[in-house]
C-alpha cells in the first residue's frame, strides 16, 4: 500500500502531462495518507519495544491511537515516555512524537517496485506522448536508498 500510495502522489504532481481529471483524484494522497488502524500500529510499538527492559509499557507511559499524520511509508504518534525512558535518555521532557512504519512497507516493496515497472510502461502506452519511465527509475533509486527499517529508532529502543 505504500508504494502505491507514493505512486499516486508522483502522479498527482504532474499536473502540466496528466489530465486534470488524474490528478484531482489523486491530489488527497499529497496530504492526506489512509491512517492505519490502532491495532497494527499498537503491534509495530510492542515489536520495536520487546528488547526494552519491561518492553513498551515501561519506556511509554502513554501513546495516543490517534495519529498526527499518515504518510505513505509510516504515521506519526504524540506520546509520553515513562520516567525509567526520560533517566535513560536523559531528558526532563516526557512529551515524545513517534513514527512508526507501517507493518507491511519492507514486506511488499519488491512486489510493488515491479508493479510500478508495469504501471509505467500502460501510462506510457495510453499517454503515448509523455514517457513515463522516470517514474519507476526515480522510485527503484529511492526504494534502494530508503531507510524503511528506521535503525536509529530501533536503537534507541535497545538502550
Amino acid at each position: 500500500v505504500g508504494f502505491q500510495i507514493k505512486f499516486g502522489q508522483i502522479l498527482a504532481s504532474q499536473t502540466k502531462m496528466l489530465p486534470k481529471e488524474i490528478t484531482t483524484a489523486l491530489k488527497p494522497l499529497q496530504d492526506r495518507a489512509p491512517e492505519r488502524p490502532w491495532k497494527e500500529v499498537d503491534r509495530a510499538l510492542e515489536k520495536v519495544y520487546e528488547r526494552y527492559p519491561g518492553g513498551r509499557d515501561a519506556a511509554l507511559r502513554e501513546v495516543e491511537e490517534s495519529p498526527l499524520a499518515a504518510a505513505s511509508v509510516a504515521q506519526v504518534h504524540r506520546a509520553t515516555l515513562s520516567d525509567d525512558a526520560k533517566k535513560r535518555f536523559e531528558t526532563d521532557n516526557s512529551a515524545v512524537v513517534l513514527k512508526v512504519r507501517h507493518g507491511d512497507v519492507g514486506a511488499t516493496m519488491e512486489n510493488d517496485l515491479s508493479l510500478f515497472g508495469w504501471v509505467t510502461k500502460i501510462v506510457g502506452a495510453v499517454f503515448g506522448n509523455v514517457d513515463f519511465t522516470w517514474v519507476e527509475k526515480f522510485i527503484t533509486e529511492r526504494a534502494a536508498r530508503a531507510d524503511t527499517t528506521f535503525p536509529a529508532i530501533e536503537d534507541d529502543a535497545r538502550r
